[in-house]
């Protein structure tokens, strides 16, 4: 009996071992990154550099399969002199089917919206997108943009965002911050067409090919169909979903120290535990990604099986995809490319979970 078990504690040690780090791509960005999304195996990079009174706010598509950016710019490379006006800036980002759009400000006493472009690697200067809300008149605060979306489906929700005590209702009352006057569209070819308005403080909260996620003030998280239609509604309370994401025919909903896998009709079907302050990156029918700290972990949602697959102090972002997993992350003092991305594709990730 002596061998088997000797044979037996061998293999139970073996199923016990830690599993393979995943091999990952990396790329450096010159600037810091300020903002991610990603479409199929690519990743779109907004980023803000600074240099001898030269300032460029860019959006480039990287390729890590091939190794390859591509920046989506004019002639001037998204580049200006440091005292050129307007003094642009380009917040937030959206990728699906390889378009990728994004709102530029002018900045004040407040960010004026003063232009919603998109462009594709393939024809990468960017051009406006007719029908956005985005006036930059000077008397107004302008608009500010979410985003989400996958393959021909890339919904934009417009918003006017109320800091505390920056707006009051008819009776001269303070407002609750969050964004007012909101609007759901999508992006068709160079413009947007609406498809929904939406209550007060509403915000999106993620996108798939077909379905669009919201999460109303009052709590409750709605799936949307492409007109707008609400196709499923969980009744969660005010201030319980922090975040969801699409996982299949399912959701992945992140409410306090857990994520739930969440059928349409509201049923849990597991919990995994995560750490308070954690922050939900994504997720895929079969993964859901969340960070915490300078850790991007990885739970394998048939068995809570959870592995922190990269790490980086400085961390901007992280998204998980079905292709894989993009994060980004900051390097004070990082030489020519202080910005940071990298790419774990999901049969890394398969691996590590082992």
């Amino acid at each position: 009996m002596r061998p088997f078990l000797a044979l037996l504690a061998a293999l139970t040690l073996a199923g016990a071992a830690p599993a393979a780090s995943p091999r990952t791509a990396t790329t450096g960005v010159a600037g810091s990154v300020e903002a991610i999304a990603v479409d199929g195996g690519l990743v779109a990079i907004a980023s803000h550099y600074e240099s001898g009174g030269t300032v460029c706010d860019r959006v480039g598509v990287w390729d890590p399969a091939k190794g390859t950016s591509a920046r989506l710019a004019g002639k001037d490379g998204g580049c200006r002199k440091e005292d050129e006006e307007p003094d642009d800036g380009v917040e937030g980002l959206g990728f699906a089917g390889g378009r990728a759009i994004w709102a530029e400000y002018d900045y004040g006493n407040h960010a004026y919206c003063v232009g919603v472009r998109t462009a594709t690697a393939s024809k990468p200067t960017p051009a406006a997108v007719s029908g956005a809300p985005c006036s930059g008149d000077a008397g107004s605060t302008g608009e500010s943009f979410s985003y989400g979306g996958v393959g021909s489906l890339l919904a934009v929700l417009s918003f006017t965002y109320c800091d505390v005590v920056e707006c009051q209702d008819e009776s001269g009352a303070d407002l609750p911050a969050g964004g007012y006057d909101p609007v759901l569209w999508r992006l068709s070819g160079t413009k947007l067409a609406k498809l929904k308005a939406l209550a007060d403080r509403t915000v999106l909260l993620d996108a798939d090919a077909t379905r669009v996620v919201v999460r109303a003030a009052t709590g409750p998280v709605s799936v949307l169909d492409t007109k707008g239609a609400v196709k499923a509604e969980l009744p969660f309370t005010k201030g319980e979903a922090l975040a969801a994401r699409l996982s299949g025919a399912r959701l992945v909903v992140h409410v306090a120290k857990a994520l739930r896998l969440v059928e349409m009709s509201g049923k849990v079907v597991r919990t995994f535990k995560v750490p308070a302050g954690a922050s939900l990156a994504g997720a895929t029918a079969t993964l859901a990604a969340y960070v915490t700290g300078a850790a991007v972990h990885v739970v394998r949602l048939s068995d809570g099986r959870d592995r922190a697959v990269g790490s980086a102090k400085g961390l901007v972002a992280a998204r998980l995809t079905s292709p894989g997993l993009a994060y980004a992350w900051n390097v004070p003092g990082g030489g020519a490319k202080p910005g940071r991305a990298a790419w774990v594709t999901a049969t890394e990730l398969a691996r590590a979970l082992g």
